[in-house]
């Protein structure tokens, strides 16, 4: 009778503990969603927002072609397109949209970390407040042609990194099927997408690193995995033909001035929006004309950033075991392996603004949270 009880009484807890769970996860998301929509009320369109909503009044046909601006996008552009050609440039209807993909997007991430811990609601708690309240994300609340892209990239790979650690775990087909899809929406709406694949693989080898109490060694658990890599791997192979195939090479530079251009976007997107992230940051923005805000960050500014960031670090590689491989993974590789790409193939002989408009590192967010919940419930 008295492990029946233990039993009862463990059981009642453990209703308690997710009821409890799941009240803060929605109060968290409704905060984000409050200050985003405060944020997307507040704006308007821009630049790029503008060209798009004309491109879509000249084309009559539902997919208005693959890539704009060197970005190889057909599922972005087609729902581009038909928001401009049945609400036009209505801002409010536009702000709306950017909400309820905000919302979409939460709730891929809240997912991802129940899927990784679903016995730990601490850990799913950490990782719901890290991306509620991370800045990174907030160019794709006020801008939005930024959305089309960064938004289904953010929940693809919230769900692509998830469906892989319980493929290492379980070895269930449907981790596969969900985790193939949800990459591939990704990759129609932006080319930054390739890199969801090896993001999975690699956040999954660390946390079979960090859990060995899964049961299985972490080769064991990558070949259980070895399905969705092979599938993620010739989708990626594909897209990247195409991408090839429609778009236009970068423009022609000195390989110099490219690598140069393409450090020091690196050196930016780190010391002028990343590390103050982790204190809140970039608390200036300022905008010239009808460009996108930039970031303007002082010195001063960053050091709240420093000690945050190395303090968070240093607790977690304290209190769990290797927890150093997964924080550099989505500290500095994850957005260096990410962002190189992309400053590379936006490099000209004029200063790049591109890293302080936060608009390519939205997606860093999604692993910071998921690195927090693998953290928060290692043993």
């Amino acid at each position: 009778m008295s492990g029946v009880s233990a039993s009862l009484a463990f059981a009642r807890q453990w209703r308690l503990r997710r009821r409890w769970m799941w009240t803060v996860v929605a109060a968290l998301l409704a905060v984000q969603v409050a200050v985003r929509g405060a944020l997307a009320w507040a704006g308007y369109f821009y630049g790029d927002d503008f060209v798009l909503l004309v491109k879509a009044q000249q084309h009559g046909r539902l997919l208005d072609g693959l890539h704009y601006s060197g970005h190889t996008m057909p599922l972005a552009l087609s729902v581009s397109g038909v928001f401009g050609r049945l609400l036009h440039a209505n801002w409010p209807a536009a702000a709306g949209v950017l909400v309820a993909g905000q919302v979409v997007v939460g709730l891929a991430v809240v997912r991802a970390a129940y899927v990784i811990a679903p016995r730990c609601p601490a850990a799913v708690v950490a990782a719901t407040a890290i991306y509620a309240v991370s800045p990174l994300t907030i160019a794709a609340a006020a801008w939005a042609s930024s959305a089309l892209n960064s938004l289904p990239m953010q929940s693809a790979l919230a769900t692509t990194c998830a469906e892989a650690i319980a493929l290492c775990r379980s070895g269930r087909r449907r981790h596969v099927a969900i985790g193939t899809t949800a990459t591939v929406l990704g990759l129609a709406c932006t080319e930054k997408a390739l890199i969801i694949g090896p993001a999975a693989l690699a956040l999954a080898a660390v946390y079979l690193v960090i859990n060995p109490s899964v049961g299985e060694s972490v080769l064991g658990g990558l070949r259980r995995g070895r399905s969705l890599w092979g599938v993620l791997a010739g989708v990626s192979v594909v897209w990247a033909v195409v991408i090839g195939a429609t778009t236009v090479n970068p423009a022609p530079l000195p390989l110099g001035v490219r690598v140069r251009q393409t450090v020091d976007g690196l050196v930016a997107a780190f010391w002028q929006t990343l590390v103050p992230a982790w204190a809140g940051g970039p608390w200036r923005w300022v905008r010239m004309g009808p460009a996108t805000p930039w970031a303007e960050v002082t010195a001063a500014q960053l050091l709240p950033g420093v000690i945050i960031g190395v303090g968070a670090a240093a607790i977690a590689m304290a209190a769990v075991r290797r927890a150093w491989m997964l924080w550099l993974l989505a500290v500095v590789v994850y957005p260096a392996v990410s962002l190189a790409p992309v400053y590379w193939a936006r490099a000209s002989p004029a200063p790049m603004a591109l890293p302080l408009t936060d608009r390519a590192q939205a997606d860093t967010a999604v692993l910071w949270a998921l690195a927090v919940s693998i953290t928060v419930a290692a043993p």
